[in-house]
């Protein structure tokens, strides 16, 4: 009897110091997927992206199984074909879908795993906007970029980049550095 017990006060504390112990929360290293006119994970073509215009990449399967909903998204713009206006905005938006069509918003041509889409700018409305880089400099091939954090809960997503400038000015067309990066970041709890 004296033996269950210390047997019993025993399991008890253990219980207890491994309930009180300190949980944290790490953010576990995932594989980025990267989209450019070539040499990326996917496809968009944005060199020589006219103002006002609008470019949808091939669409993105972040998996079927359990994943990370929280994501950080990197803009990289490799300058204007001419002098931009300082402040000119370039805009991102996302679509997803739970399957390989029917994606929010509308599109003119459905994005494939290889192939962009095609969309207006007056259905950009219809769209998630999570930010947008701005021209930092009047220098025709000034590279500028911006980031941020986009939850995205379906499995299938397309970026789509809307050339906002105020002047008659396209990405740079021969900029093989436009690139749009989307890095998971789930948590892990330990």
């Amino acid at each position: 009897m004296k033996n269950n017990k210390l047997l019993i006060f025993v399991c008890v504390f253990i219980f207890a110091i491994i309930g009180i112990a300190a949980n944290k929360v790490y953010v576990a290293v995932e594989t980025s997927i990267s989209w450019r006119t070539t040499g990326g994970d996917e496809l968009l073509q944005l060199a020589g992206l006219v103002q006002d215009g609008v470019a949808a990449g091939s669409y993105a399967d972040l998996g079927s199984g359990s994943r990370s909903e929280l994501y950080r998204w990197d803009l990289f713009i490799d300058g204007y074909d001419s002098a931009p206006v300082a402040g000119d905005p370039v805009e991102l938006y996302w679509a997803m879908s739970t399957s390989t069509t029917s994606f929010t918003g509308m599109f003119d041509t459905e994005p494939t795993d290889a192939g962009t889409g095609t969309i207006s700018e007056a259905a950009l409305i219809n769209f998630d906007i999570p930010g947008m880089t701005f021209a930092t400099s009047t220098t025709a091939a000034a590279d500028f970029k911006a980031g941020g954090i986009v939850r995205l809960v379906h499995r299938y997503v397309v970026p789509i980049i809307h050339n906002n400038a105020s002047g008659a000015d396209a990405l740079l067309t021969s900029g093989e550095a436009h690139e749009l990066v989307l890095t998971p970041i789930p948590p892990e709890v330990q």
